[in-house]
């Protein structure tokens, strides 16, 4: 019903964040919330018509995974929106004084602001019946996936808190004192680990300090191997060998976040041409069927427990599968705000993906393997 309401309210409100709304919404009582369900009663069994049928839908399709042996992996971001109904009903479990976000690092100089509240630990600790929001997230997930990726793991040991309105830079660790970093953490992923019926896959890309990535070992959580990122911490930054990935992590080409294989090698080129070095190739600005066949193959064959790419890295080994301007097939790009970010659609029906005989052959080979 929280939901329900919320969604009811929004449209009232003409999609207006909820922080917009009259006082009167802002914090109804429980007379005043009441009150609400009764006068918006048929809208809120619309939306809870919606949800079942959404619930159903997606138990069929968890049914029939399930009778094929295939395991779904669902997603589970760290961070809530803050136009949500989670902090809207129960804002006493977040800290809205501050946005997550990420440093200045290597990978983005002037840092990030993702604009996301924090959580209120404490609160979840001690006022929400021992993390029980975080039990109910996960024991609804488990309804249709069989393992999950915590997106941003690192942010349950500390999160980077900038005050609102400001830059990246002007943000701090919360908590402050790095002590605290591996007892929070390792207390939280350990109530998650063992409340729920899903294997968990952290996120733990980017600048992680070693101490948690020894913890999320010893609690027995993949960490995420991206081949290109993979470097030893020496001068010459080379490759780590396949062999040396640990067996408790999950290899993939790509991520959501960064150019799929293809436009990756034509993009990036001293990459591409320190990656042909690794392999032993003649470097050229474009990567051949075989060698693209060649590094899908490599991320199927590391020591990793779970190898999972995105689809488009398969597709591109047939130009007719993937649009023509490669750089449409990226899905984010991070640091930045367009419109062209999560609007990606395959170009192929799947129906042409299905019947591709090109395709399926080298999946089957790529597999078998």
């Amino acid at each position: 019903k929280p939901y329900a309401l919320f969604k009811v309210l929004k449209h009232k409100m003409e999609q207006a964040p909820w922080t917009t709304w009259p006082k009167e919404l802002l914090s109804p009582s429980k007379g005043e919330y009441d009150q609400l369900i009764e006068d918006n009663q048929d809208d809120i069994i619309f939306h809870i018509a919606l949800q079942f049928l959404c619930y159903e839908q997606m138990k069929c399709v968890k049914n029939y995974s399930l009778a094929k042996q295939v395991f779904l992996k669902g997603d589970i971001p760290i961070l809530i929106n803050p136009d949500s109904v989670d902090v809207w009903a129960e804002p006493h479990l977040f800290d809205l004084t501050k946005a997550a976000g990420a440093p200045p690092d290597a990978y983005s100089s002037e840092g990030q602001y993702w604009g996301c509240p924090l959580f209120n630990w404490n609160a979840m600790r001690k006022y929400a019946e021992n993390y029980e929001w975080w039990k109910k997230r996960l024991d609804f997930a488990g309804h249709f996936y069989d393992l999950f990726r915590i997106d941003h793991i690192v942010g349950f040991f500390r999160i980077w808190g900038i005050p609102h309105n400001h830059s990246p830079k002007a943000g701090s660790y919360i908590p402050a004192d790095p002590s605290e970093w591996i007892p929070q953490g390792q207390e939280i992923l350990q109530f998650l680990h063992h409340n729920s019926n899903m294997l968990p896959i952290g996120e733990d890309l980017g600048t992680v300090p070693r101490e948690i990535k020894h913890c999320l070992a010893k609690l027995g959580i993949p960490g995420t191997k991206i081949i290109r990122w993979e470097r030893k911490e020496d001068k010459k930054r080379s490759f780590i060998p396949y062999d040396e990935y640990p067996r408790l992590s999950m290899t993939s080409v790509s991520t959501h976040d960064t150019e799929p294989l293809a436009l990756w090698w034509q993009v990036q080129k001293d990459e591409a041409k320190a990656f042909a070095e690794f392999k032993g190739w003649s470097y050229s600005p474009t990567l051949s069927f075989d060698q693209h066949r060649e590094i899908l193959r490599d991320s199927h064959q590391t020591p990793s427990l779970f190898h999972i790419n995105l689809l488009q890295d398969y597709l591109s080994l047939f130009p007719e599968l993937v649009w023509e301007n490669l750089k449409d097939e990226q899905i984010n790009i991070p640091g930045t705000t367009s419109p062209f970010n999560w609007t990606y659609r395959f170009r192929p029906s799947v129906e042409e993906i299905v019947s591709h005989e090109g395709l399926k052959k080298t999946m089957r080979e790529l597999i078998r393997d």
